[in-house]
């Protein structure tokens, strides 16, 4: 998939929360929703342990590069887009 630089996007929630692991402990994770430049909202856990500013924001661009990329499929054929896979 191409780089598309920085989306822009806005946090619309953000809740702290334990998450079930497949050992059966619970992990301490911050949930966020947040609402990218198309409209859709996406969500992602973070571990606790991770929740810091930069990190929220990679999360974040990596989910927003793919829904924003399925987002384009009807403006061009995925060739055209820089889609490979």
């Amino acid at each position: 998939m191409a780089s598309v630089g920085h989306i822009p996007y806005t946090i619309l929630s953000q809740n702290f929360s334990q998450e079930l692991q497949t050992d059966g402990r619970f992990a301490d994770v911050w949930e966020i929703n947040f609402e990218g430049p198309s409209g859709t909202v996406g969500t992602i856990r973070v571990p606790a342990a991770r929740y810091a500013a930069l990190y929220v924001d990679q999360q974040i661009q990596e989910q927003l590069a793919k829904i924003e990329t399925v987002h384009a499929l009807g403006s061009a054929p995925p060739s055209e887009l820089g889609i490979t896979e």
